[in-house]
């Protein structure tokens, strides 16, 4: 059966997930909150967001980040400061381009970005016990496909949803 042959149960399946995204980000912000504390108390989530998007996806250059991250380049500044101030990153010329600074997570930054995340780690692990790991496979490419996809901004949005209320037109 396709999602044409079920329209109503495809859009019951999409509000039932946006549904449990709504719990799980509580749950990701609590984690992402208490993980920044801990690698360094008083961290602010946002610049925990950072580190960790460094500690997977790095070294990157600052533009970069704030492309990926849809982060404000002034703003992501100040949290690479913080990060390096805290030691938690390193910094070296791009050898694409010497103008460009790659950004990554320095040794001690490593070790307590992955001493941090283990009780989230832990977590996942006993939330998802008994489950196959291919269905878990699968769950990671869902989320993949959703983050890879390119979502509409508020004014696109706006449209998105006038285009679809408004009546057919006689063409």
């Amino acid at each position: 059966m396709t999602n044409a042959e079920a329209p109503d149960a495809f859009e019951a399946a999409i509000r039932q997930l946006e549904s449990e995204f709504t719990h799980l980000m509580g749950h990701i912000r609590r984690s992402f909150r208490e993980n920044a504390n801990r690698v360094s108390p008083g961290m602010l989530v946002g610049t925990y967001k950072v580190l960790s998007f460094l500690a997977s996806d790095g070294p990157l250059t600052a533009s970069d980040i704030a492309e990926r991250l849809m982060l404000d380049k002034g703003h992501l500044s100040r949290m690479i400061k913080d990060l390096d101030e805290r030691g938690l990153i390193t910094r070296e010329a791009d050898p694409t381009d010497k103008r460009a600074t790659l950004l990554s997570v320095s040794e001690a930054g490593r070790d307590r970005f992955t001493t941090a995340r283990r009780p989230t780690r832990e977590g996942l692990t006993v939330a998802l016990n008994g489950f196959d790991p291919a269905d878990i496979d699968t769950a990671s490419s869902v989320l993949r496909a959703l983050y890879r996809h390119r979502w509409p901004t508020a004014d696109e949005g706006a449209g998105i949803a006038a285009a679809e209320s408004s009546p057919p037109s006689d063409a």
